[in-house]
């Protein structure tokens, strides 16, 4: 498929609060879009291996939540303290900025970036688990309904490969509820879902990252169970045989974290496990088979999300109090580099 070209914001998205100039000099205010024609992103500070960097916080802490990025822009979807809010970071000039709220406030989402578009699908609204799919563009600055997921559910992970989406586990009916190892891809084509083999091990509050043509799937929990079984699984898809392969476990088992995809390695950031909340950052290499640790993160926490651009992870808000809401604006970034790099 071409490559989308870069579009032109035609609603501006509204000014955050000034964040306070102690956390970066980049932190100074103007009016951006949440996308737009941005410089490219090295204009930014730019993390190393091994170091990690304290970027302006988004005003607007939240936790369990998402976020993907389309065009040099961190865009941050629902979560507790703001279920309706999208906020909106510009890699090239370090500020934050509003987009339109989602038309339902969720928790606990799946979010991914397709094609340049944001897509939220599940997650927990007032009633429950629902099975809303909302794609937003950024062009408008406008929310469309999608198809609806098969299977209404939260804690999902969302994760796009190759031209299509992939909802994977989570639990039903409620936050804490029946686990679900389900997995349905999403065609934006045809706008439909289909069923594809489940998880291996059904879970929720995963970490779900793509890379290389494949689906991961680490850690998590399943009907309030923590143990190793769960919180250190690890899986990968692959499309071409339609199957979940087992991998090496998560070193540090866990649940609600984030994972992403930089450099050849799945990154994983953060998360909890009964009253501990992780600061961890463990990598799985995939061309070697094996896990590896980084710098733990300035700031522990569970439902953070985490986006790479390029090598560079950055980890955005989320709780610093495990089983509980408390939460942080936080925003700090770290560049992966190769295995032994």
């Amino acid at each position: 498929m071409a490559a989308r070209p870069r579009f032109a914001l035609v609603v501006s998205c509204l000014m955050l609060a000034l964040v306070p100039a102690v956390i970066s000099p980049l932190a100074a205010q103007r009016e951006v879009p949440c996308v737009g024609p941005l410089s490219d992103a090295g204009a930014s500070p730019e993390p190393t291996d091994g170091a990690w960097l304290d970027l302006p916080e988004m005003p607007r802490a939240r936790s369990e939540l998402g976020a993907a990025a389309i065009d040099g822009v961190i865009l941050v979807a629902g979560g507790f303290d703001g279920p309706s809010y999208l906020d909106c970071y510009d890699i090239a000039s370090g500020t934050w900025a509003v987009g339109a709220d989602i038309p339902l406030g969720v928790h606990h989402p799946g979010v991914a970036a397709l094609d340049g578009v944001l897509y939220v699908a599940g997650g927990y609204a007032e009633s429950g688990a629902t099975d809303a799919v909302w794609a937003y563009d950024p062009a408008t600055d406008t929310w469309a309904a999608r198809a609806p997921l098969p299977t209404p559910r939260g804690a999902l992970g969302l994760a796009a490969v190759d031209g299509r989406l992939y909802a994977v586990g989570g639990a039903l009916e409620r936050l804490g509820g029946p686990v679900t190892g389900v997995v349905e891809v999403y065609d934006p084509t045809t706008d439909s879902w289909e069923p594809i083999a489940p998880l291996a091990t059904p879970r929720e509050h995963m970490a779900v990252a793509a890379g290389d043509g494949r689906v991961y799937a680490i850690g998590g929990r399943a009907n309030g169970d923590e143990g190793d079984q769960f919180a250190a699984a690890a899986e990968v898809y692959d499309r071409e045989t339609n199957t979940w392969t087992v991998l090496p476990p998560l070193p540090t088992p866990r649940g609600g974290f984030a994972a992403t995809f930089a450099n050849g390695q799945v990154v994983t950031l953060g998360g909890e496990r009964g009253t501990t909340t992780f600061d961890t950052v463990e990598v799985f290499d995939v061309a070697s088979g094996t896990w590896r640790a980084l710098p733990p993160m300035p700031t522990a926490r569970h439902g953070v999300a985490a986006v790479s651009i390029g090598d560079t992870v950055h980890a955005v808000a989320g709780s610093t109090q495990a089983r509980t809401v408390a939460s942080t604006g936080a925003h700090e970034a770290l560049t992966v580099g190769p295995l032994g790099g």
